[in-house]
C-alpha cells in the first residue's frame, strides 16, 4: 500500500514540473503572437499548477494510515482535492469562454502574429502535454485515484487546446492567410475547447460530491445482495461507501440457527472472497455480521417442547429455549420456573419427567438440559418502586406523560402490568406512541423481558 501511494505521489510531482515548463513556454508564445487561444492555454496552465499543488498535498494526506480520530483513514482527502480541481477547471473554462467572446466582438482591433518559432514552441508543449496526459490517464486507471483522474482531465483539455492552437496557426498561415476567417478562428477555437470540457468537469465535481456524501458505488450493493442470496443466507442489510481507493462494505445476514460455527464461518468467508473478486483493483474493507434465524422446523420444535412440558404440570412457565442442530439431531437447553417454595427434589423430579416425555415423543432430540429457577412474581410495591425510580431519572419523559393508575395481574406463569397514563391533548398519535413505548422499555429494563406491559394513553 505504501509503495502504491509513493508511486501516485511521484506521478503528480513529475506532472507539476512538466506544468511549470509548459507555463514558461506558453507565456513566451503568447507575448510573441498576441493569440487569445495561446493565452487561454497559458492561463489554463497556471490553474493546472495550482491544481497540481492541491493534488500532491491531497494524495500525501490521503496516504496517511488510519488513526484514533480517522478510523476510516484519510482517503476523503482525495475526494476533496478532486472536487477543488474540478471547480478550478470549470472557472478556467468560463474565463476562456468570456475572453473568447470579448475577442470576437472586438475582432478588428486585434493583431495576431504567428511564425515558425511560435509554431516550434507550441509543438514542444504539445509533445509534453501528450506524454503527461497519457501517463496520467494510465495512472488513473491503475490506481483508481480520483485526484489523478481530475489531473488527467485537466491535461487532456490542455492537449486538445494545444492541438487546436497548432491547427489555427497552420490555417492562418496557409488557407486563410490575410482572410477575415483568420481573425475568427482563434477565439472560436478557444470557445469550442472550453465548451467541450465544461460538462466533463462538472461531472467530475459531482462524482467527488457523491463520494463525500458516501454514495454507494454503482451496482455494488445489488451485487453483494446477489452473492449473499446465492450463498444460501438471507440479506438483512447491505451498506457500502468509497473512501479514496478503498471500498467499505458491511452487511448483516441471517443464517439458520441450526448452523454450527464452522459452517457460518465458511459462508461468511465465501461471501467475502466473492465480493473481493467483483470490485476490481479497489482495496476492500468487508464486514459480514451473521445473525441466527429460526427455521420452521425449529419453531415447530419449540412449540412442541412447551406443550409437552406443560402437559407434565399445567402452570409451568417455560422460556429461553435454545435449540442447536448436531448432525441430524438437536440439543435442547431450556429454563423452567417453579414456585420459590418448591423443594429441589420435587423440581428435579418434574424436570426429569419433562426430559423423558420430550425424548419419547420427539425422536430427533439428542440431549436436553433444563435450568431450574424460581418464578419471579412482581408485587405492587416492586412496580411502584420501579416507577418512582424511573420518574426520578427520566424527568423529561414525565413532563409529557403522567402515570395515573397501575394494575398488576398474575395469570399462571405470566405477570401482566397495565398502566393508565395521561398525555398532553395537543400531541398526535405517533408522539403518544413514542412516549408510551419509551416508558414500557424502561420498565422492562428493570423487571425483565418476560413481563407483559400494556401502557394505555389518554388526553389530559
Amino acid at each position: 500500500m505504501k509503495v502504491l501511494k509513493k508511486k501516485q505521489i511521484n506521478v503528480v510531482i513529475i506532472s507539476l514540473f512538466v506544468t511549470i515548463a509548459i507555463i514558461v513556454i506558453r507565456f513566451i508564445a503568447f507575448f510573441l503572437s498576441n493569440s487569445i487561444l495561446i493565452l487561454s492555454d497559458a492561463l489554463h496552465s497556471l490553474f493546472d499548477l495550482a491544481s497540481g499543488i492541491i493534488a500532491t498535498y491531497a494524495i500525501i494526506v490521503a496516504s496517511k494510515p488510519s488513526d484514533v480520530e480517522h478510523t476510516y483513514g484519510h482517503g476523503k482527502a482525495e475526494n476533496i482535492g478532486s472536487f477543488l480541481e474540478a471547480i478550478i477547471l470549470v472557472l478556467i473554462l468560463i474565463l476562456i469562454l468570456y475572453d473568447g467572446y470579448e475577442r470576437l466582438i472586438s475582432i478588428e482591433s486585434v493583431q495576431i502574429n504567428f511564425n515558425l518559432f511560435i509554431v516550434s514552441l507550441i509543438g514542444i508543449t504539445l509533445v509534453l502535454n501528450l506524454w503527461r496526459a497519457r501517463t496520467l490517464v494510465r495512472a488513473a486507471q491503475i490506481f483508481k485515484n480520483q485526484i489523478i483522474e481530475a489531473d488527467a482531465l485537466h491535461f487532456l483539455s490542455d492537449l486538445y487546446g494545444t492541438t487546436s492552437v497548432l491547427i489555427v496557426i497552420l490555417l492562418n498561415s496557409t488557407l486563410f492567410s490575410n482572410s477575415i476567417l483568420a481573425f475568427y478562428l482563434d477565439p472560436i477555437s478557444a470557445i469550442a475547447v472550453s465548451l467541450y470540457f465544461t460538462i466533463p468537469s462538472i461531472k467530475l465535481a459531482k462524482k467527488a460530491i457523491d463520494e463525500l456524501m458516501d454514495r454507494a458505488p454503482k451496482g455494488i450493493v445489488d451485487e453483494v445482495r446477489k452473492i449473499i442470496n446465492e450463498e444460501g443466507a438471507h440479506v438483512e442489510r447491505v451498506r457500502s461507501r468509497k473512501v479514496g481507493n478503498k471500498i467499505f462494505i458491511d452487511a448483516i445476514i441471517k443464517i439458520p440457527n441450526t448452523s454450527d460455527i464452522v459452517n457460518i464461518h465458511r459462508i461468511t468467508e465465501s461471501i467475502e472472497k466473492r465480493i473481493n473478486s467483483i470490485i476490481g483493483n479497489y482495496d476492500a474493507d468487508i464486514m459480514i455480521h451473521a445473525e441466527p434465524v429460526l427455521t420452521d422446523e425449529i419453531n415447530n420444535l419449540k412449540h412442541s417442547i412447551i406443550k409437552i412440558a406443560q402437559n407434565v404440570q399445567n402452570d409451568l412457565k417455560v422460556h429461553n429455549i435454545e435449540i442447536n442442530q448436531v448432525n441430524n439431531k438437536f440439543d435442547v437447553r431450556m429454563h423452567v420456573e417453579f414456585e420459590p417454595t418448591t423443594k429441589i427434589v420435587e423440581a428435579h423430579s418434574i424436570s426429569s419427567k419433562i426430559e423423558e416425555n420430550i425424548k419419547s415423543k420427539l425422536s430427533n432430540i439428542n440431549s436436553i438440559t433444563i435450568h431450574i429457577e424460581p418464578i419471579k412474581k412482581i408485587t405492587d410495591k416492586e412496580i411502584n418502586e420501579v416507577l418512582q425510580d424511573i420518574m426520578k431519572n427520566e424527568k423529561e419523559l414525565f413532563k409529557k406523560i403522567n402515570v395515573k393508575k397501575c394494575f398488576i395481574a398474575i395469570s399462571g406463569p405470566s405477570s401482566y402490568i397495565d398502566i393508565i397514563c395521561k398525555v398532553p391533548e395537543n400531541i398526535n398519535v405517533e408522539e403518544a406512541h413514542v412516549l408510551s413505548t419509551k416508558l414500557e422499555n424502561l420498565i422492562k429494563e428493570k423487571l425483565g423481558e418476560d413481563v407483559i406491559i400494556t401502557v394505555h394513553t389518554e388526553p389530559e
